[in-house]
């Protein structure tokens, strides 16, 4: 009877802890799916570990296709300014 009270107060503690961490990861907006139980799964789908490593891998190549969007961006506002900058120069020569 002690021992099942020990085993729930833990699984208790798990899925609290399990949610915590599910909360803070939220806010990055990556996910963890609901706490499972179940044992000797070959799903990887399962597997929260895994699924975290693709929502980093991700997050990963989405900002670094944010930032190269942003970097031609700003060559291309360079280069409009040069180019502004250029006619004006000719419309002072003439």
């Amino acid at each position: 009877m002690i021992r099942k009270g020990q085993a729930d107060e833990a699984l208790e503690n798990w899925q609290k802890e399990w949610k915590k961490l599910s909360d803070h990861l939220s806010l990055i907006a990556m996910t963890l799916p609901p706490p499972s139980l179940a044992e000797n799964t070959d799903d990887s789908s399962m597997d929260p570990g895994a699924e975290l490593c693709q929502q980093t891998t991700v997050s990963q190549l989405v900002a670094a296709a944010i930032a190269r969007g942003f970097a031609r961006a700003e060559v291309e506002t360079d280069r409009n300014c040069d180019c502004s900058k250029e006619l004006r120069d000719c419309k002072t020569i003439i």
